[in-house]
């Protein structure tokens, strides 16, 4: 293998290393707390909660240099040695901090020598496929060896009941479900809808989240040709999948197929296909909550252009598809809204933070908040921030959409870290985002009318 000529490398980027600080802080910060005593485990998250602050502020005031002038970066059909080390190495690191020490030293000194013996060849795009493979079959052995009823999080069980209470003829939102958790049930229906078919044919509800993470790679596999770098955004797409947060989410947590969701919106608004977009866009407002930022800085985005007719169609899309699906479930629509958008989520930040103390054992903004005394800041900084994101969203004419997509993940990034409740994957929609940002298609970045 030659010697890396690092400006030559796709991940010798300003806006791919911005991103990347994140990913690896994030990484690193949930692989090594587990391991530490309580008082070191705290200072570690706020360690990273001050670090990731540091990052989001410095992303904000270097905003023009980092993602609104970078330049294209050079065309290139191969992958680079970095692409090759960066998925590889996050390979490894996930395995050393996910298995015990004796399964983990045996399988990453099998895939190191392997890696080894291809790189040795000069083979990196048989490199980032083998790491492709290796990921994909730990998973598929992970999801077939363990019980979905001993993961440790009620996430998928409780999506389950929602799923088997609704085949029964019952409303979720109106039954017990203190058998199966003991927060508040606040999933909005599509994302216990989703494994419906799965409950149905009685099938393992986890093998959706793989298909999920396999149509991520898919959804890349369709710009490949219109990418500038594709070899290099595959690698940073395993990165992506690699990383602690969204690993452990493919075997324990129902947050994939969201994922995979808000992927196919940024490729359908990529693409132009306005209408999938907004169909796309309707059925993630009744997924989750947190698309809510997605949705506002849209909808500012649209009345930018200036073309009020289409505007409203898509508006309207977007409302009858997310109307269709949640107006059964419930019993008002304001009551509904009210309920799941407000005082629910209240509540379970309310119960996570008397439970697992959560302001100060996740890395967050919260975090730094607490710390410093300044918690009543919290919501301010929160409402404040999607104000910025949609003032600059109204402000910035001839807006490409990678740079509307860049600072809908910076938003998000931001919304989240200061949110009541934090969880380490709640961050992943926000590099998905970034992500997409750095992938776009060279034929489709044309400035917005």
């Amino acid at each position: 293998m030659r010697l890396i000529h690092w400006r030559d490398c796709g991940l010798w980027h300003r806006s791919v290393l911005a991103f990347l600080a994140l990913l690896l802080l994030l990484h690193g910060a949930y692989s090594v707390t587990p391991d530490l005593g309580p008082r070191l485990r705290d200072l570690a998250f706020l360690v990273g909660s001050v670090v990731l602050s540091l990052l989001l502020v410095g992303f904000w005031i270097a905003w023009r240099p980092l993602f609104a002038n970078a330049p294209p970066q050079t065309p290139a059909a191969a992958p680079d040695p970095c692409d090759a080390l960066l998925a590889a190495g996050m390979i490894v690191t996930a395995a050393y901090f996910s298995l015990p020490n004796r399964l983990a030293l045996s399988l990453i000194a099998a895939f190191v020598v392997a890696q080894a013996v291809i790189l040795g060849l000069g083979r990196r795009r048989m490199s980032l496929l083998a790491s492709c493979g290796a990921l994909l079959a730990a998973f598929a052995v992970v999801i077939a060896r363990t019980n979905i009823n001993h993961l440790g999080a009620d996430m998928l069980p409780v999506s389950v009941w929602a799923d088997q209470v609704f085949l029964q003829g019952h409303n979720p939102y109106f039954s017990d479900y203190t058998s199966v958790t003991p927060g508040p049930f606040y999933y909005l229906p599509v994302q216990w809808l989703i494994y419906l078919p799965f409950v149905v044919l009685h099938l393992d509800v986890r093998l959706l989240n793989f298909a999920s993470l396999l149509g991520m790679i898919g959804l890349l596999a369709l710009l490949w040709r219109d990418l500038p770098r594709p070899w290099t955004g595959f690698a940073l797409l395993l990165a992506i999948i690699a990383c602690r947060p969204s690993t452990e989410m493919v075997y324990q947590g129902e947050v994939w197929p969201l994922w995979l969701m808000v992927s196919a919106f940024v490729v359908a608004y990529y693409r132009e296909r306005m209408v999938v977009a907004a169909v796309l866009l309707g059925l993630l407002l009744a997924c989750n909550q947190t698309t809510l930022v997605l949705a506002a800085l849209l909808g500012v985005h649209q009345l930018r252009t200036g073309r009020w007719r289409e505007t409203v169609l898509l508006g309207a899309i977007v409302l009858a598809v997310y109307a269709a699906i949640v107006v059964p479930f419930a019993r008002g629509v304001v009551a509904f809204i009210d309920q799941n958008y407000i005082a629910l989520p209240h509540l379970a930040g309310i119960m996570s933070e008397r439970t697992y103390h959560n302001a100060i054992t996740q890395v967050s903004l919260i975090n730094v908040l607490t710390r410093l005394g300044l918690i009543g800041l919290r919501a301010k900084l929160q409402l404040l921030a999607g104000l910025a994101g949609m003032a600059s969203v109204a402000a910035w004419r001839g807006m490409t959409k990678a740079q509307f997509l860049a600072i809908c993940g910076l938003v998000y990034l931001v919304t989240v870290g200061l949110n009541t409740q934090v969880w380490k994957y709640y961050y992943v929609q926000g590099l998905i985002l970034l992500f997409w940002s750095l992938m776009a298609p060279r034929a489709r970045t044309a400035p917005t009318p």
